[in-house]
Order: structure tokens, then C-alpha cells, then sequence
């Protein structure tokens, strides 16, 4: 299915001429798209614009036809609607990507002479008689001069006419190969086209339907697909299947050869069921086959396998019996080596309980010879201590006389020193008098003047108390007075 890519409408005024789409064009980029406006702003108007790319001279419902766009003098008189998609890979032909479609319509062929300024022999195959329109197709590579952008529906204040845009198309094709235009006077034959393209009609009549009115989707479902099961059989299948056949055909009068084509239908889907059930058993058998295989190979390798067992298992006991007899043999060389090592070791036993008898012997003889030494140095040991004794009396004696005569000088000085300061008393005790007595008068002088100069401040004090006592009698007198007055006024007033 191809994407939209641009949009463009151009030239329609609608409420009555009150508001206008001039040349608006959007981009939608292929990608989802929310156009957001106020009531009133034109959301519905521009919805039936782009709906007439699919569904030519359609309404969105019994009160917004397209006809309602050139009903008053101030309504719209030539109206263009365009949409640019961008064409999916299975629909490129000639490497021609973008596929604009087109809607030109215009008031009906009476009004519409004094439009282009001239009479129209024939006009196209109406569908509905007050307006007439026509519907094309441009094909390009690229973005180009003729574009959705570029094709040249104004110029300044100047509008192109439903007939020169005819013109110029036909030109077009004439002039520039590097596009591939189609122009198309019926309905039918323009929806078939498109339909080429995986542009369906059944499929916007569905849209069409939900976006009569705005929030018009509850609704819609609600009224007329109540069920699932009423979604499939009148939605998606009836009115699939019914539009596909119409414009196939192009008639609506061949029920027989509809009901026939909806057996055949029928009948394929059937044929499809069961051999859809066939594939599923056979995807089952296969996945069954898979798993009985991988079983089947799982158990071939444990076969193929089972002689390297068995090898290595001998391989195993015959490494563990010569194991075995090697550690017979160790043993009894470590055997016998561990008897040569006890047999040493009690030789090596009787020969330190020899030792130690005789090192017994030799260290009793010298501690006895240890203990008369001792008893002699003991006796000398008194005998220096008896000695000692006897000096250290000697020697405290004299220290004791020593510190007599230190101490016995150091009170003769001090007696001397106290005797001074007992002469000199009486002399500085008459200085502290006089220097205290001189500071005394100092204070007293000081304290005069401090005395002086806070009965000073306490006289000024009062007076601005006096003062301040008046100024606020004065002001509540003031205050009363304004009060009188304000009230006279108001009085007055």
C-alpha cells in the first residue's frame, strides 16, 4: 500500500466564504499524522478534500457535501485537492516512485462558463449536477517543477482555471517525457486506475464512514457493528467484496454473477481450510520424524562408541594392576628400611643414656666445687660489708655537719635582710600615703563633674518631655478636627 508523503488544497473557501484554505500544503512524510485545530477551523472541510482523491464527489455526510463549498457568491469557484504518495517497491513501475493524485472541481457547467470566461460544449459525466470535476494522475522520479509543491495552480493573487489546468496538463504530457500523466472524466474508470496502485475504495469507504463527524468512531461501531462477528461478515467481508466486485465490473446490477463469484470464494476458502489442516499434520509428522531421528542418532553413537569404552576400561585395569604391584614392592623396601631405622634409632638411645650418666657425674663435681667458692666469697662478702658500714656512718656524720654550717649561714642572711625592710618600713608607708591621697582628690573631682552634668541632662530631659507631651495634644486636636471636617464633607456630598 503507498504512504502520503504531502497533501495540498488550494483555492477553497468554505462558511460561507468566511474562511479559506489558500495554498496550504503538509507534510506528512509517509509517516502517522495528528492535525490538531480548534471547532470550526476546517479539520472536517479538509478531510472531504482529501477524500475526493479516492472517492470523487463524496460526503462525509448529508451535511457537508462537496457542493456546500460553492453555494453563495463568496464560496469557492475553482477547488484543488492533491495528495503525493510515495508508491511501495511492488508498485514502482519505470522507476517512477511519487504517484500525485488530483481533484479539480468547479460549480456546475451554467456558473461555471463565467468562470473561464467562455461557453463549454460538454462537459464531463456529472455525478451530481452541481458541480462538475475531473480527476488525474502525475508520475514522476523525482521531486520536480510539477510536483505536488511546484504544480502551478496560482500565481500571486491569479487562480488557475478548471479548464486551463486541463490545458496545461495535456500540455504537460506532451512537453516533459520525464512524466507519465493520466487524466480521467469518469469516476469509475479513475478509481479502477488507482485501484492498480493498492489504493481501494472499499477500504476509504471504511474511513470515510468512521470520519463522518468528529469522535464519530464510538459511534459508528456502536450503531452499526455491535459484535465481532458483525464486524467481519458486514465490514470486512460484505463490503470488501461487494466495492471489489462494482469496480470490477462496473456494474451493480449482476447479482447472479456476484452470488457465482462468492461460491467460487467460498469454495477456495474451503479448499484453503483443508489444505491448511494438511500442512499442519505434516508439520507435526515432520516435527515427530525430527525428534524420532535425533533420538535415533543419539543411540547409533552410544554403539559406535561402546568398543573405545570397553578399550579403555581394560586399558584402566591393567594400568591399575601394575599400580598395585609397584606400591607391593615400595612397601616392602620401606619396610625394610623403616626396621634399619629403629634398629639405629635404639643404638642411638643406649648411646645418650650413656651420655647423660656420665655428664650427670661430672656436673655433680662441679657443683660441689661451685658451692665452696660460693662459701668462700660470702665470708669475704661480710667481711667488705662490715667495712662499708662503717664508713657510710663516718661519712653521714660529716655531711650532717656540712649542711649545719650551709643552713646556719643561710638564716644569719635572712635575719640581716628582714632587719633592712623593718628600717625602711616606715619611710615607704609614708609615700603610699600621700600617692593615695593625691588619686583620692582626683576622684572626688571627677565625681563632682560627672554629678554636674547628669543634673544637666535630667533639666533637658524634662524640658523635651514637656514638650512632647504638647506636640501629641496638638496632633489628637488635629486628628479630631480632620475628623469633624470629613465628616462635614461627606454631609455635603
Amino acid at each position: 500500500m503507498p504512504h502520503i508523503n504531502r497533501i495540498r488544497v488550494n483555492n477553497v473557501k468554505y462558511n460561507f466564504g468566511t474562511q479559506y484554505y489558500d495554498d496550504f500544503l503538509m507534510r506528512f512524510s509517509c509517516k502517522n499524522t495528528i492535525y490538531d485545530l480548534a471547532n470550526g477551523g476546517g479539520k472536517s472541510v479538509l478531510m472531504l478534500l482529501l477524500l475526493q482523491n479516492l472517492i470523487p464527489n463524496c460526503t462525509l455526510d448529508e451535511k457537508q457535501p462537496i457542493e456546500k463549498l460553492f453555494r453563495t457568491s463568496d464560496g469557492s469557484k475553482t477547488i484543488h485537492s492533491l495528495i503525493e504518495w510515495r508508491l511501495s517497491d511492488a508498485h514502482v513501475k519505470n522507476n517512477y516512485k511519487y504517484m500525485l493524485t488530483g481533484f479539480c472541481a468547479r460549480k456546475a457547467k451554467d456558473d461555471a462558463a463565467a468562470d473561464d470566461g467562455q461557453e463549454m460544449a460538454a462537459g464531463p459525466v456529472k455525478e451530481n449536477a452541481a458541480i462538475e470535476y475531473f480527476n488525474y494522475v502525475i508520475f514522476y522520479r523525482e521531486f520536480n517543477d510539477n510536483d505536488i509543491k511546484n504544480l502551478p495552480l496560482s500565481n500571486g493573487k491569479e487562480r488557475i482555471t478548471y479548464n486551463g489546468l486541463k490545458a496545461y496538463l495535456r500540455e504537460l504530457e506532451k512537453k516533459d517525457l520525464s512524466l507519465e500523466i493520466k487524466i480521467f472524466e469518469r469516476k469509475g474508470d479513475y478509481q479502477r486506475f488507482i485501484a492498480n496502485y493498492g489504493l481501494y475504495e472499499s477500504e476509504w469507504e471504511i474511513i470515510r464512514g468512521i470520519n463522518k463527524t468528529e469522535g464519530h468512531v464510538r459511534t459508528y461501531f456502536e450503531t452499526n457493528y455491535k459484535t465481532t462477528r458483525k464486524v467481519v461478515e458486514d465490514l470486512l467481508i460484505e463490503e470488501i467484496i461487494q466495492k471489489s466486485f462494482v469496480n470490477q465490473t462496473d456494474s451493480e446490477g449482476e447479482s447472479d454473477y456476484m452470488a457465482k463469484t462468492l461460491l467460487d470464494i467460498k469454495d477456495k476458502l474451503l479448499e484453503l481450510a483443508k489444505k491448511k489442516e494438511d500442512i499442519q499434520s505434516f508439520d507435526r509428522q515432520i516435527e515427530v520424524i525430527d525428534g524420532f531421528a535425533s533420538r535415533v542418532q543419539s543411540i547409533k553413537q552410544l554403539y559406535f562408541g561402546r568398543e573405545d569404552i570397553n578399550e579403555s576400561i581394560l586399558k584402566c585395569f591393567y594400568a591399575l594392576e601394575y599400580m598395585s604391584l609397584k606400591d607391593e614392592q615400595e612397601a616392602i623396601v620401606l619396610k625394610d628400611k623403616e626396621q634399619a631405622l629403629n634398629d639405629e634409632k635404639n643404638q642411638i638411645e643406649s648411646l645418650i643414656d650413656s651420655a647423660k650418666i656420665s655428664g650427670n657425674e661430672a656436673e655433680a663435681m662441679d657443683l660441689s666445687k661451685d658451692i665452696e667458692e660460693l662459701i668462700s666469697e660470702q665470708g669475704l662478702a661480710s667481711i667488705d660489708l662490715k667495712e662499708a658500714n662503717e664508713e657510710l656512718t663516718l661519712k653521714e656524720s660529716i655531711n650532717d655537719y656540712a649542711d649545719y654550717v650551709y643552713y646556719k649561714s643561710q638564716r644569719d642572711e635572712m635575719r640581716e635582710l628582714i632587719d633592712s625592710c623593718l628600717k625602711d618600713k616606715g619611710e615607704l608607708l609614708t609615700q603610699v600615703t600621700e600617692a593615695v591621697g593625691q588619686v583620692w582628690e582626683r576622684i572626688c573631682k571627677q565625681q563632682q563633674f560627672i554629678d554636674n552634668e547628669i543634673t544637666k541632662e535630667e533639666r533637658i530631659l524634662a524640658m523635651e518631655s514637656q514638650l512632647l507631651d504638647e506636640l501629641s495634644e496638638s496632633i489628637r486636636n488635629s486628628q479630631g478636627e480632620k475628623a469633624v471636617n470629613e465628616y462635614l464633607v461627606n454631609d455635603l456630598r
